[in-house]
């Protein structure tokens, strides 16, 4: 029987955690990496920082709704409270940016620190809820192992390569490989192994990985969600509207938006959740079809990601900020 490439990254890596092995020490550049695609990477994402963010934003929201996932988190007790959610996702999303807009195989850059800082606290979480488990021999898939590590990566980037379009992101192919060879650098940075890097590899079967998962992971929790999913999920859009004008982002409306792209059918909506799944889904094509939206919604969209920063992350070390935005990648 021909295991599945989900299975063999459960087998390769759910019962390890080395991936924090030398938070401090990060690793070198793999041999033969392709730093201009690594790069290029990179500037499809600044290029599309918009849909990408929401991508994100949605990817978060509905895999809360598996366990493994959303354990770690629920166990931190630092996403409880719409106040606390938006200032933990904020922290995140400061430390994603750093990535993309950085050079995080500079030493001394903010991004290179931040990938370190990420490790490090990943370390923390991983020995807390080991020691609060008891015994460790009655653990049968530690948490926060190289498998769960696979799964946080699909996350971030699995929605932007399989359903571009839907997110109003116009591209190629030769683009969607790019930025999965930068979240391969990524995930090789973060300390995740070869054998559980779904990024390594060939698009079409990164692609065929990420939908392996949607199937056989997301899907069937989203159907049956664990108890804490939706206090959790809606904590943290309840957060992201207490920084907007009125209330556009809803749990079921974000979920809608990755479950019309699917080409699932959507649970029963209220009027209110339904309006707002066609304002996203309409704004999406605009972005998609008139250059100016898009061009206009990556302007607005990254200023208001370093005022946010600036306000809420003032006093901490590393912030995303204007000096970042300004480094940027030429291919």
């Amino acid at each position: 029987m021909i295991m599945s490439h989900l299975q063999l990254f459960k087998r390769a890596g759910a019962k390890e955690s080395d991936v924090f092995a030398d938070s401090d020490c990060l690793p070198e550049t793999p041999d033969n990496f392709n730093m201009r695609r690594f790069n290029r990477g990179k500037k499809f994402f600044q290029d599309n920082i918009f849909s990408c963010t929401c991508a994100m934003l949605f990817s978060l929201i509905s895999g809360l709704s598996v366990h493994r996932l959303l354990d770690p988190l629920v166990f931190t007790q630092q996403s409880n409270t719409p106040q606390k959610s938006f200032r933990r996702y904020l922290r995140t999303f400061n430390h994603v940016l750093l990535w993309h807009f950085g050079d995080v195989w500079d030493p001394s850059s903010k991004a290179h620190k931040s990938i370190a800082n990420v490790r490090t606290m990943h370390s923390s979480v991983h020995i807390k809820m080991m020691e609060n488990s008891g015994s460790n021999a009655d653990i049968q898939d530690v948490p926060v192992s190289q498998y769960d590590m696979s799964l946080v990566q699909c996350g971030f980037m699995g929605a932007i390569v399989m359903y571009s379009s839907h997110l109003g992101i116009r591209c190629t192919v030769s683009d969607l490989s790019d930025y999965c060879y930068f979240w391969y650098g990524i995930g090789y940075l973060l300390g995740i192994k070869d054998e559980n890097n779904i990024c390594r590899g060939d698009v079409h079967e990164i692609l065929n990985i990420c939908k392996e998962i949607e199937g056989d992971i997301l899907l069937p929790a989203l159907r049956d969600p664990p108890r804490d999913f939706h206090p959790m999920a809606k904590a943290l859009t309840d957060g992201i509207n207490l920084i907007l004008p009125c209330s556009v982002f809803s749990v079921e409306a974000a979920v809608g938006v990755l479950l019309s792209a699917m080409g699932v059918s959507l649970p029963s909506l209220s009027f209110v959740d339904y309006l707002r799944l066609v304002f996203l889904k309409t704004m999406f094509l605009f972005v998609m079809y008139v250059p100016f939206c898009r061009s206009l919604l990556n302007k607005l969209h990254i200023q208001g990601l370093k005022n946010l920063m600036q306000k809420f992350l003032r006093n901490e070390e590393m912030t995303f900020s204007h000096s970042e935005t300004r480094n940027q990648v030429h291919c």
